[in-house]
């Protein structure tokens, strides 16, 4: 249902209004308060009405902001299409605040385990390549200028994982977020997490999980609510 003009504009002075608390929690450089005041921001939306497109616009530039701020993209055209083309689909308020919730905690982690910039950066090209079936030591290592040994090395060091041993556990993990969309196929969800083998991808699921995905998917959206504000 479309918007009459004047519920159009109040939607409008509630978006700046909203983004701009959202700005200034920003600029206190506290990842608690940043979670909070997006909650609050989440609850706002539940309870007015807002547009699929409205809430997921906020939703789109909050993250920016924030990935701006942190350094993980740059103030150009393709960071800003990048972050654009990972919300697009996230069609309820859950699934935005939910993945709100993780780039944060994300940002957190690196944050406190106060890594290197070598190690920094090679996160997070593993959290953008999670779909690249060709991601390797050697990808990475081109990235942050080290040779790939070097790079193992250091990352084990300061991380306790090995690069492979991460990039299963963030692809696992994304996995699972991405099994609760019940509108992706099993494929789909391979695709997106770097497996081109459907099959492949269901016998790491269950090995990491224990439970194969499809069963997974089940015990995840059964009872479960989808809602959409409309």
């Amino acid at each position: 249902m479309q918007l009459r003009e004047d519920d159009r504009d109040r939607v409008h002075v509630m978006e700046a209004v909203l983004l701009n608390h959202f700005s200034a929690a920003l600029s206190q450089n506290s990842p608690g308060v940043v979670l909070q005041t997006e909650e609050n921001i989440y609850h706002v939306l539940q309870e007015e009405d807002f547009g699929e497109n409205d809430f997921r616009h906020i939703y789109y530039q909050m993250i920016y902001q924030m990935e701006l701020q942190e350094g993980y993209i740059s103030n150009e055209e393709a960071s800003a299409r990048r972050i654009y083309l990972e919300v697009r689909d996230l069609d309820t308020l859950e699934k935005l605040h939910g993945e709100f919730v993780r780039r944060v905690r994300q940002t957190d982690f690196v944050r406190k385990n106060d890594y290197s910039e070598a190690v920094t950066n090679t996160i997070r090209h593993i959290e953008n390549e999670l779909d690249n079936e060709n991601l390797s030591i050697q990808l990475l290592a081109r990235y942050v200028y080290l040779t790939p040994n070097y790079l193992a090395a250091v990352f084990k060091k300061e991380t306790g994982f090995t690069i492979g041993q991460y990039c299963l556990r963030q692809r696992m993990e994304r996995a699972r977020q991405l099994l609760t969309d019940t509108r992706l196929k099993l494929n789909q969800i391979a695709r997106m997490v770097g497996y081109r083998d459907p099959e492949y991808f269901s016998k790491i699921f269950k090995r990491d999980t224990g439970c194969a995905p499809s069963v997974y998917r089940e015990q995840r959206t059964e009872n479960r609510p989808d809602f959409f504000i409309l």
